[in-house]
């Protein structure tokens, strides 16, 4: 099994956040205010087999995650492609990409 992440472009409070990517790791920084009024810096880093930003294009990430799937069923393999994630989270955004320029 292989997992990978499409990060989709932030939008409203999400932009205060900060998304380091490499090609295989993630890592998110939420600047969280807490009662106090000072900001604290909350940590997340993740790691899959691919990372793609919000500029990957649909063919890019098809040719990395789907070809491979698409040509084991050909070849009569079982194959599943599973999108998850709440709602707002991107599913459809990595499924179908954004609107064409």
């Amino acid at each position: 099994m292989q997992a990978f992440v499409r990060l989709r472009p932030l939008s409203g409070k999400e932009a205060r956040a900060t998304i380091a990517t490499t090609e295989t790791d993630c890592t998110i920084s939420l600047n969280k205010p807490s009662a106090q009024g000072y900001g604290t810096i909350e940590e997340h880093s993740f790691s899959f087999d691919g990372v793609f930003g919000p500029d990957a294009s649909q063919p890019e990430v098809y040719e990395a995650v789907m070809r491979p799937q698409v040509q084991a069923l050909l070849e009569g393999r079982d194959t599943l492609t599973f999108a998850y994630g709440i709602t707002n989270a991107g599913k459809t955004y990595t499924v179908q990409g954004g609107a064409a320029p």
